[in-house]
């Protein structure tokens, strides 16, 4: 319970309810939202409803990766009950990945389109300048229209781990709201200020948030972890308790979160247990210890020697294993990867064939350094996430992606003409 408006005792609900499986999914929400007191409290007769689920990425929804097109679903049609004039899902993918297809290929568009909903694919929207009260990084966030035009919009997380921000939840899913550039930007040392600087931004129309925790994510989160078969469905009124209560469920402390810990102390909602109103299951009870996603600092090859000077979390520490993973190498050549601001280099001469280079922070250092071999490549960007990276990666996957990154296959195909 928490002091709102002219001191007026306001009440944070969230509740906690079991599904066994993706078929349970829909009772295990409406039973949550029923206990919060049904979904004529979050939405209006009349209202503009967007629902943003986790749509990062094209992985069907077994990976996990996603929220389940289940859930999805079974929001639009207790949105539609509700009253709501427009029903909207959106979302703009990770990677610069077009939505159409993520949409596609992790069921989230099927179902929300037979749920009755329309879909909105934020990479091909407009986007508006939208000021941040008390922002701290941001005084305006650039929004897809759909969500500027909303009354409503529904966090949809789905429940995992991450490298970064410890726990990806209903906060976190706001990245999705952000374009492709503003997403480059954001992944540093002060992207857990930047998501709550977009959740001021659309602080009055959050009225309802839910966690996807059916099958969760845990350890190398927010993509390479493994499953845990939790069976939960979470939802309140305040995205802040929400996100609290469910990384409790994952046996983590919510101030140990960023976004939590952030956005609680700014005042969006609190974060503390005893101040939230838990229905239905009790935390306790159904609390598991997730395992937690680390940082590799050194190389899973052992032909490839790190050096890691002072880089950004959520930039170049990140980016080494997807560098590996996608860059290919010869099995038969010592490599030296350098990353981050002032990397120590302790030898004039390295036992190594080639060098690596990761990041601009790290470009600029060692241009002013003496030690030899030279780098052979470099991976520019703060971060790295360059076109060049994003085409080689979907590479891999020739049966979605034939001629590489769609946006960037257009972009050759202009150059070719000009």
């Amino acid at each position: 319970m928490e002091r709102g408006f002219k001191g007026v005792k306001v009440v944070v609900e969230v509740a906690i309810t079991k599904a066994p499986d993706y078929e349970g999914a829909e009772d295990a929400l409406r039973r949550s939202v029923a206990l919060l007191g049904g979904m004529n409290k979050f939405i209006h007769a009349g209202d503009v409803v967007v629902i943003k689920p986790n749509s990062s990425t094209f992985t069907w929804p077994e990976v996990l990766l996603t929220t389940h097109p289940a859930v999805v679903g079974a929001l639009v049609r207790m949105a539609w009950e509700a009253g709501a004039k427009r029903v909207i899902v959106g979302d703009n993918p990770a990677f610069d990945f077009p939505g159409k297809i993520c949409f596609e290929y992790n069921g989230i568009g099927p179902a929300a389109l037979e749920a009755g909903a329309e879909l909105s694919y934020f990479d091909e929207e407009p986007y508006i300048p939208v000021k941040v009260p008390n922002g701290i990084i941001y005084d305006s966030v650039r929004l897809p229209k759909p969500v500027v035009d909303a009354d409503v919009v529904v966090s949809v997380a789905k429940m995992k781990t991450h490298i970064c921000t410890v726990a990806t939840l209903c906060i976190k899913n706001l990245h999705g709201l952000n374009s492709w550039e503003d997403k480059k930007e954001i992944h540093k040392m002060d992207l857990g200020q930047k998501f709550v600087d977009i959740a001021k931004a659309i602080d009055g129309k959050l009225r309802l948030s839910v966690v996807d925790g059916i099958s969760a994510m845990e350890g190398q989160g927010p993509a390479g972890g493994s499953p845990v078969d939790l069976g939960l469905i979470i939802a309140g009124d305040n995205i802040v308790a929400v996100d609290a209560v469910a990384s409790a469920c994952m046996g983590i402390d919510p101030m140990e979160v960023p976004t939590t810990q952030i956005a609680s102390y700014q005042g969006l909602g609190s974060a503390t247990l005893s101040k939230i109103t838990i229905r239905g299951e009790k935390i306790e009870e159904v609390m598991r210890h997730f395992k937690r996603a680390i940082i590799p600092y050194a190389a899973k090859d052992s032909n490839v020697t790190v050096y890691m000077g002072g880089a950004c979390t959520g930039g170049c520490a990140i980016m080494l294993d997807p560098q590996f993973d996608v860059f290919p190498r010869d099995p038969e050549k010592k490599y030296a990867v350098i990353a981050g601001m002032n990397p120590v280099i302790p030898k004039r001469k390295l036992d190594v064939d080639e060098v690596w280079v990761v990041g601009d922070c790290a470009i600029g250092c060692v241009e002013r350094m003496d030690f030899k071999p030279r780098p052979t490549r470099f991976f520019k960007g703060c971060p790295p996430l360059t076109d060049d990276f994003i085409d080689r990666f979907c590479r891999i996957l020739p049966e979605i992606f034939p001629d590489g990154h769609p946006r960037v296959a257009e972009r050759r195909r202009g150059k070719a003409k000009s």
